[in-house]
């Protein structure tokens, strides 16, 4: 199980935050589990995320992955202020 986990993280290495739930429906193991953690991943869902939040974690994805240049030179930028 360990395995087909990290093969299904590298998979959806975008959404390495979602819950990985393995069930049983013959033996119904972990059923009970189904739901509960679908609520809780659609209450997460839901959360509202700020203008300045979101701007921050932009900007800070920016700074780790900087665009290039054609030339491959780091571009300068600048966040315009209203």
């Amino acid at each position: 199980m360990e395995e087909h986990t990290k093969k299904l993280r590298h998979a959806l290495d975008f959404m390495d935050y979602v819950p990985v739930l393995y069930i049983s429906a013959k033996t119904g193991q972990r059923v009970s589990q189904v739901l509960p953690l679908a609520l809780k991943v659609e209450e997460e869902r839901l959360v509202r995320v700020t203008t300045s939040a979101l701007n921050k974690i932009l900007m800070s994805a920016q700074d780790e992955h900087a665009p290039t240049s054609r030339t491959g030179d780091i571009l300068k930028y600048t966040m315009a202020q209203k």
